[in-house]
């Protein structure tokens, strides 16, 4: 390091398991936005931008967090240095000439190349601040930063310092606001918790769960195949005032939180898709944990990642159920502290296997009244902020008048039909969650009326006259060559596609001429339910043979009968029902 960069350094501590997480899935997806977090708004009234940016370069003064870059190289683990000192990049653009379609268009440009900047992890600091005019009294902000300095909860905080430097700066008056502890602090706290305790915990909640619960979308990819940057894509549905307003009922007579309705909400979705009753997904906390003295005003990346664990019993009473997820989470609470590496590592779960591929995000950063009214002739409005995670499913819920749910997918897993399902799905649950009228599980439908009679009514109005000169087998052959790829049969875990049918269908068929199959012939078949009794009956019909079904449970004496009487030449049938009819005076196909 050169001397000046030495003696700027105020301070050098370990990172936090959250932020290592970040490191090195920046590091490993070089290219990518992930963790570049956007925070953006409206601004109405006269602005003094010189004071705005001087505002925004005390609180980068105040907080460490703001003032800190990352080294990796040549050391055996990575630290965060603080910057004495460090400059706000600052840029200021007037588009107040433009039209307004013009402005639009360019801020949709700048969003998305100011996302593709990035940020160089080893130089402070990792944040950048444009002000863009469109007249005189109403600007756009855009607030750019790297999640692993902060995380949403700390928004409020510095939004109010900012503001609150601005105002006396703009009256000529000396502000002094107490010294925030550094992120530093919290690290230390971590360091004390009970590691003992909390694999105990960890290891009791995941016993028996070996496999993680993915949603699969109709692309069905599980796995990214290398560390190139992932697409991403995003949908919302807004949930009505009154479906929310029911919600906020139902919970307050319940003693339930939104977070838990939304939990157990998303439990019964993925339950229902992957047909399985207990599901594991991933739930952001706070992670400001009130033991901690001054963690509440304190600017830095306090959130964790945790495993959700609900079992899905449709016969259970809602409520009660609402509440078991309740008390798990906070009990959870308790050792929320735990690091989601140690957490991996004590599970049943294989090495190398994400615990879980979706989380929720309850994004609730509540703004101060007073910058919402308007604070020194400026009023906030319009906030929307852009976050990118290493998940390939992030649900990310804003609470409000208008519940907001907003999905964001890597499109190479999923395809945008299934995830405006899955929306589709959160409001009808939800809906039918606010009427107070479920009081099981069970009650609760994925499908709204409009959907179940399309299922019921307009799916099962298959009737077709289909050609009377053609066979069966004839068709079928027509639909290989159609849809080659899609699923024909599927049995249990087996999955075959018309292709793979219709060749197995023909080695039977050839086969069976070579032992005389053809027309004017009968050939048995008796086989149990299965892909080989379906492959069986068409390769028989493509030989020009007809076929006999013969039931394996029959009586000996049933079977030599029906052999006998029709004549069969050859019977297909499998290995172990073989010894109950050689004595036939057949050919046998097993």
């Amino acid at each position: 390091m050169q001397q000046n960069k030495k003696t700027n350094i105020e301070d050098i501590y370990e990172l936090s398991s959250m932020q290592q997480g970040m490191l090195f899935h920046t590091l490993y997806t070089e290219g990518s936005d992930a963790y570049i977090e956007q925070f953006c708004y409206d601004l109405t009234g006269e602005i003094d931008i010189d004071n705005f940016r001087k505002s925004w370069q005390e609180v980068i003064n105040r907080h460490q967090a703001l003032r800190t870059s990352f080294q990796w190289k040549g050391i055996s683990k990575p630290v965060q240095l603080v910057s004495r000192e460090t400059e706000l990049p600052w840029e200021f653009l007037d588009w107040s000439g433009l039209t307004q379609s013009g402005k639009d268009s360019e801020y949709v440009k700048f969003i998305r190349e100011d996302r593709v900047k990035g940020f160089s992890m080893e130089q402070t600091p990792l944040m950048r601040c444009t002000l863009i005019k469109y007249d005189n009294e109403f600007f756009k902000f855009v607030w750019s930063f790297h999640h692993i300095l902060m995380d949403g909860w700390s928004y409020p905080i510095l939004q109010k310092e900012v503001f609150t430097f601005y105002e006396a700066f703009k009256n000529n008056k000396e502000l002094i606001l107490p010294k925030p502890l550094p992120y530093k602090s919290f690290i230390q706290w971590t360091n004390q918790q009970d590691r003992q305790a909390a694999e105990i915990f960890w290891k009791n909640e995941l016993k028996g769960f070996t496999a993680a619960t993915p949603l699969k979308g109709s692309t069905d990819k599980l796995v990214s195949a290398n560390n190139a940057a992932v697409e991403t894509d995003e949908a919302e549905i807004k949930i009505s005032g009154t479906i929310a307003s029911g919600l906020s009922s139902f919970a307050k007579k319940n003693q339930l939180t939104l977070n838990t309705i939304i939990q157990g909400v998303w439990s019964v979705i993925l339950s229902a898709y992957r047909g399985e009753s207990d599901v594991l997904f991933g739930g952001v906390i706070s992670g400001r944990n009130p033991a901690l003295r001054g963690i509440e005003s304190m600017v830095g990346l306090f959130i964790n990642t945790l495993p959700v664990r609900v079992n899905v019993d449709l016969q259970r009473d809602l409520v009660s159920w609402l509440k078991e997820i309740q008390a798990e989470h906070l009990e959870r609470d308790q050792y929320s502290y735990t690091p989601l590496v140690d957490i991996q590592e004590w599970s049943e779960i294989p090495r190398g296997t994400q615990l879980f591929e979706n989380i929720i995000v309850f994004e609730n950063y509540p703004l101060d009244k007073s910058l919402e009214n308007g604070i020194a002739g400026i009023k906030i409005s319009n906030l929307k902020a852009f976050e990118r995670t290493n998940f390939p499913l992030v649900i990310l819920i804003a609470p409000g008048e208008d519940l907001v749910i907003k999905i964001v997918y890597e499109t190479d897993k999923f395809e945008k039909t299934f995830i405006d399902q899955i929306l589709k799905n959160f409001e009808t649950l939800l809906k039918g969650i606010s009427g107070n009228t479920v009081s099981k599980i069970s009650e609760l439908s994925l499908l709204t009326e409009e959907e179940k009679d399309r299922i019921i009514i307009d799916w099962n109005d298959t009737k077709k006259d289909f050609p009377s000169e053609k066979c069966v087998h004839q068709l079928f052959e027509e639909q290989a060559h159609k849809s080659p790829d899609s699923i024909a049969l599927e049995f249990g875990d087996k999955k075959v596609t018309y292709s793979e049918l219709n060749e197995r269908a023909n080695q039977v068929a050839h086969r069976l001429i070579k032992m005389g199959a053809g027309p004017d012939v009968v050939v048995g078949i008796c086989i149990e339910r299965s892909v080989e009794m379906i492959t069986a009956l068409i390769g028989i019909l493509k030989s020009g043979a007809a076929y006999l079904p013969l039931d394996s449970s029959y009586p000996q004496e049933r079977l030599s009968f029906m052999i006998s009487d029709t004549g069969i030449p050859v019977l297909i049938t499998k290995k172990n029902i073989l010894p109950r009819l050689r004595k036939q005076g057949l050919k046998f196909f097993s």
